[in-house]
């Protein structure tokens, strides 16, 4: 008893910077029990399964290449889909992988080459979805980054919340599972335990309306209402730009409850 009263006088009465640990503490303790609990609920099962165009821009190498493709390539999802490789230029190290699937997969996969942007400004990122977007069959469009894995029912879990008609964006956040070197781990730790906890717990008070462009599913409407992908290249974080336009047509978006897998590269 004599401990617990001499605990709460030093919590109360002691250094200010021991303080300031403990609160921080607790505070990482609550947002771990939200996002613990926002991660272990229960998720509808899809009740529709609209058409949709996978566009995936590439550009440099990844790791495990050959497998984050062909992931996409063998979902076990009802409806319609295509996937879109999406490069600059056939010199891309990856461009072979893709003509590879194409071979395997010819009437679900094609390889597209976007060609050098008009727009300097426009990072090579949106200027290669703008260019998938062009000529993609479907209405729902999926931005995958190069090097994401999907399990056999991302695209399942991904429809899910469009039961709800006020959905027109649904994202997944990323999981980084390798990551080799220092630079590269350091993202891990960031994405990993800061980013994602704190995206969950938001979730589970707010309400999961995030978007992020690592794995989006969203409609071509809401997209050209923003001003295309082009247009949403000149910002720095376009998924929040996104997000923002999305909630002004009056629409929300929406947060699945399991990350997608994320295979992050070298960096210098």
């Amino acid at each position: 008893m004599h401990a617990v009263h001499f605990a709460l006088d030093w919590i109360v009465n002691g250094d200010a910077i021991a303080q300031a640990v403990i609160c921080v503490a607790i505070l990482l303790l609550v947002r771990d029990g939200l996002a613990l609990r926002f991660r272990l609920a229960h998720s509808p099962a899809a009740v529709s399964f609209p058409p949709i165009s996978i566009l995936k821009p590439v550009h440099g190498d990844e790791p495990e290449a050959v497998t984050a493709f062909r992931s996409y390539c063998t979902q076990e999802y009802p409806g319609p889909y295509e996937v879109l490789f999406i490069f600059e230029d056939a010199a891309q190290p990856l461009h072979r992988v893709a003509l590879a699937l194409v071979d395997e997969f010819p009437a679900l996969v094609r390889c597209l080459l976007s060609g050098p942007p008009d727009d300097p400004l426009v990072n090579g990122k949106s200027h290669n979805l703008a260019a998938g977007a062009a000529v993609a069959q479907f209405e729902w469009l999926l931005v995958s980054d190069s090097d994401t894995i999907a399990d056999p029912a991302t695209l399942s879990r991904l429809v899910a919340p469009l039961a709800d008609q006020r959905v027109r964006a649904v994202a997944a956040t990323p999981r980084v599972t390798s990551a080799p070197g220092i630079p590269a781990r350091l993202e891990r730790l960031l994405v990993n335990v800061v980013m994602a906890p704190f995206e969950y717990a938001a979730a589970q008070v707010r309400g999961a309306h995030g978007l992020w462009g690592t794995l989006l599913l969203i409609h071509r409407d809401c997209v050209l209402a923003a001003g295309g992908f082009a247009a949403l290249g000149h910002h720095l974080t376009e998924d929040i730009a996104l997000e923002d336009a999305l909630n002004k047509q009056g629409y929300r978006g929406a947060l699945v409850r399991q990350p997608v897998d994320v295979q992050c590269a070298a960096m210098s």
